[in-house]
């Protein structure tokens, strides 16, 4: 009786053991799979060229600017890039490097350098992609080379 005890509580344990394992392997899996599907879909949002303005306050008074956006999103759901203000209020273009990731499935976080290192001009955008992934809205805030000072704004984009 006891062999048989024995015999029970080994192949339980055996048998736990392998049923674990298999459902946490096909866990991790659904989980990757659903992953994986996610940022297929943030790529094909996010990507490519966007179109908008951005307002801040220059010298105490409030400045829109035209800025171009050029996204790319690796899989793993890193979002680099350029941005673009064709015609700044002093004439000069302005070009910015870009580097983020997404928050949360609607929120993207996305920091700005000045491709000229000699210049000083940073900061970061708070973005929340619209439920039909065509428009980009949020705010920033940075130094800004122009007014030498710390800035905050409005941001807004479409994709083109």
């Amino acid at each position: 009786m006891e062999i048989t005890i024995a015999i029970i509580t080994g192949l339980t344990t055996i048998t736990s053991a392998i049923v674990t394992s298999l459902l946490k392997d096909y866990l991790a899996n659904r989980k990757k799979q659903k992953f994986d599907n996610f940022q297929t879909q943030i790529a094909e949002a996010v990507s490519g060229k966007w179109k908008g303005e951005i307002t801040q306050a220059l010298n105490g008074v409030e400045v829109s600017m035209v800025v171009l956006l050029d996204f790319k999103v690796t899989s793993l759901g890193i979002i680099t890039g350029m941005a673009r203000i064709p015609k700044s209020p002093t004439g000069e273009i302005i070009e910015m490097n870009l580097n983020g990731a997404f928050y949360s499935e609607r929120f993207l976080k996305v920091s700005y350098n000045n491709v000229n290192t000699a210049v000083v001009q940073f900061g970061t955008f708070i973005f929340k992609l619209s439920g039909n992934a065509l428009t980009l809205k949020g705010n920033f805030v940075g130094y800004g080379h122009l007014n030498e000072n710390i800035i905050l704004g409005k941001a807004s984009f479409e994709k083109i």
